[in-house]
């Protein structure tokens, strides 16, 4: 993806949807988790006016995902509401958040499964394993990934070389072959070969055999191979790029804005934010028309209509117009998830 090499895709493990990595895996896009508070600050919560409704003490902290948040203590993880009333402690390394109601953890070497009481439902037994979506999950046995559904039942035998969890489209990225790249739906079907490709999103996927085109669910090639990079779509736009710089397309293939920006961020509610040769984010609207003026030194997507800037080392947030709605005051901030968003302090 476009901004995987810039310091702004730290906040992506602030704002991660349904079916978004909860734990990084050397075959999946870079996912960093944020720095530890004990050099820089302690972590909590705000709320949407800007309040600090769960108190900032945790070393680290994850964003909400389906009621709960994964944080850091010295004591190591524990899993808090939307109170700060710690509902689970998990005993060495688990994954960031639960997803369709599992959580991947570690025990004795090996990976299991366990839910939101903490009873184990998919016993260790892999070498390693990814968060479910979709009711599916990659796991790692003897070096390769396979599939299997909630109930623990294989679904492909581990096979893959490399794999990226399913997305909400209902399929995933694999890597068979040493030159064999493809895609894998629910029951196991693989399809495609290529030399590169991303996630399949919004129905379409970009996919390399010497420049970036697009195909279908069905593997047909709707937009042809132009490009010399592309994303994934997000509310009908998609990052191209086209000699060294990045501008957008809609889903018929036309460019929609032009490729005059050093890196791009995907469209969240009709804004996406935009790098300048300088280095400077600003945000367009999905005509390219630029809403938000780039000042900023670092931003990330919006969220219930305002997104984190940071200028000067300091986060704050901003309105769609690029107002500030919350003051700069924070060390590192995150995007609103479930009306709460994760925030750094001195």
């Amino acid at each position: 993806m476009p901004l995987n090499c810039l310091v702004v895709c730290i906040l992506l493990t602030l704002s991660l949807g349904a079916c978004a990595p909860a734990r990084d895996q050397a075959t999946q896009k870079k996912d960093p988790v944020p720095v530890s508070g004990s050099a820089l600050g302690s972590w909590g919560f705000i709320d949407r006016t800007g309040k600090m409704v769960i108190e900032a003490r945790y070393q680290n902290a994850e964003a909400f995902n389906e009621g709960l948040a994964r944080v850091e203590t010295a004591a190591g993880y524990i899993f808090i509401d939307r109170n700060g009333r710690a509902v689970l402690a998990v005993k060495g390394d688990c994954g960031r958040h639960f997803d369709d109601g599992l959580l991947p953890f570690l025990q004795d070497h090996q990976w299991g499964y366990m839910n939101r009481q903490g009873r184990t439902v998919i016993a260790p037994q892999y070498q390693d394993a990814m968060p479910f979506c979709q009711e599916r999950a990659f796991v790692k046995q003897h070096d390769r990934w396979g599939v299997i559904d909630k109930s623990g039942n294989e679904i492909l035998e581990p096979v893959c070389e490399r794999a990226s969890q399913f997305t909400a489209d209902g399929l995933a990225k694999v890597k068979i072959k040493k030159i064999d790249s493809g895609f894998i739906d629910r029951e196991g079907r693989i399809f495609g070969q290529y030399s590169s490709h991303e996630q399949f999103s919004e129905g379409l996927a970009a996919v390399k055999k010497g420049k970036w085109g697009f195909i279908d669910r069905q593997n047909n090639m709707v937009i042809p191979r132009r490009f010399d990079h592309a994303g994934e779509f997000h509310e009908g736009r998609c990052a191209v790029a086209i000699d060294k710089h990045w501008g957008f397309i809609d889903r018929q293939g036309k460019l929609v804005v032009p490729t005059i920006y050093f890196n791009v961020m995907p469209f969240s509610e009709g804004r996406a934010a935009v790098v300048t040769d300088q280095g400077l984010f600003g945000f367009i609207d999905p005509d390219g028309n630029e809403v938000v003026e780039p000042s900023f030194h670092d931003a990330a997507e919006f969220s219930g209509g305002m997104a984190p800037v940071m200028r000067d080392e300091i986060w704050g947030y901003i309105d769609r117009d690029g107002k500030y709605v919350i003051k700069p005051c924070f060390e590192f901030a995150g995007v609103f998830k479930e009306d709460l968003a994760a925030v750094q302090v001195k």
